[in-house]
């Protein structure tokens, strides 16, 4: 029953399962260092237990864990019969997310061990080369690299198997599964298990979006000043901020408290030869007013003290202070941004859509509005906010002031 696979022979069919338990770090935080080891030496036993009593259940000819990185791995499945091969895989897999998983929840439990032990697991299949047994943590194959990323974007407690093991897996198991979407342009089936098929389908779009979605980082409220001092530190070039009044940044380079860390990185940024252009809306436009009534400020003041803030701060840096350019906006920019050699290949932009104000007594202060960050590989999300930043700051009425 037990085979090995031979050095530098390729093997199609192979069918790969990588586990890991989500909440890791939370247990290894949450107990001492040797009751946390103890606790995840447990998952492994007992993961290779399974792996052991499905492979004699099914006389399966390869059933191996290749590595093991304290809270998961990858198991390898191959049989010249394939049917078998699917059937151990299935097998390990859904035993995991099922019975292992509330033993050993009922194992951490008597162990006193604090969080909460979840399972990921990711099925898929395909064509590797063999390197031999002391090569397993370094055989390249994209069908490995895929299963590792399918079972980290797998919701917690189930199992997430490909479409290639779906479509060969018969209905004795297609039932299980839902389809929920894709990944990397493969299809993707989740275990239902215990909860129902809407169940699934959430699940899956909490943790992936829908589909056409676009990487960007998002914050309940603007970064802190520190932060934001990360984001000049890396600009080359050109920095580009626009807001109503840019009444916090114009305050940080001129504060007198300690540490500046904001100011700091914004000397730091114009004496090595880089452009910061700032944007705030004209003082005196309709625009101005309009939005000082609705949220009930006096916004004239406030952009008035950043114009003076920017003014004392350039005339501080000498020279290096020319590189320091203020305009006005004629019209509101219902939106603040923060960008960084925007027009490069490692352009990024931080911005935030003011959300409106139906009274002033109910306003979401600026800082409190959600925040995103995106990068060139945002792709069209990211063209699109700098096509509004270009509209903004090239209108007609657009004045420099300092």
């Amino acid at each position: 029953m037990s085979a090995e696979l031979t050095a530098g022979n390729s093997y199609e069919n192979v069918y790969l399962i990588f586990a890991d338990a989500a909440g890791h770090s939370d247990i290894v935080a949450s107990n001492p260092r040797d009751r946390a080891a103890r606790a995840f030496d447990l998952l492994e036993d007992r993961v290779l237990d399974r792996v052991r009593i499905v492979q004699q259940e099914h006389r399966c000819g390869y059933a191996r864990l290749w590595h093991w990185h304290g809270d998961g791995g990858l198991i390898v499945i191959f049989d010249e019969d394939e049917s078998v091969g699917l059937e151990t895989t299935l097998g390990i897999a859904e035993k995991l997310v099922s019975l292992v998983l509330k033993h050993l929840q009922d194992e951490f439990q008597q162990m006193e061990i604090k969080g909460s032990l979840h399972l990921r697991v990711g099925v898929h299949k395909g064509t590797i080369t063999y390197r031999g047994s002391d090569a397993h943590g370094s055989i390249r194959s994209p069908d490995i690299n895929f299963a590792a990323h399918l079972e980290k974007g797998t919701p917690p407690d189930t199992v997430a198997i490909s479409g290639e093991v779906y479509h060969v897996a018969g209905p004795k198991h297609t039932g299980k599964y839902r389809r929920v979407g894709s990944l990397e342009g493969r299809e993707v089936y989740l275990l239902v298990g215990n909860g129902t098929e809407r169940d699934v389908a959430r699940s899956w779009i909490a943790a992936h979006g829908l589909h056409g979605n676009t990487r960007v980082f998002g914050y309940h409220e603007r970064p802190s000043q520190h932060e934001k001092a990360r984001l000049l530190n890396i600009a080359n070039h050109d920095v580009l901020e626009v807001g109503t009044a840019l009444h916090t940044s114009s305050n940080y380079l001129v504060t007198t408290e300690r540490p500046a860390t904001y100011r700091d990185a914004a000397e730091n940024y114009l004496r090595r030869g880089g452009v910061y252009r700032c944007y705030l809306m004209d003082p005196d436009c309709d625009d101005t007013e309009r939005v000082a009534q609705e949220r009930g400020e006096n916004l004239a003041k406030k952009i008035s003290g950043s114009l003076k803030a920017f003014s004392d701060f350039k005339r501080r840096m000498g020279a290096d202070g020319d590189r320091l350019e203020v305009f006005q906006l004629p019209s509101y920019p219902a939106m603040t941004v923060f960008g960084f050699d925007m027009a490069t290949d490692h352009g990024l932009l931080l911005y935030s859509p003011y959300l409106p104000t139906v009274h002033a007594d109910a306003k979401v202060e600026r800082g409190g509005m959600p925040h995103y960050l995106a990068s060139r590989s945002s792709g069209g999300l990211y063209d699109s906010i700098g096509l509004m930043v270009t509209s903004l700051t090239s209108a007609p009425g657009v004045e420099r002031v300092l």
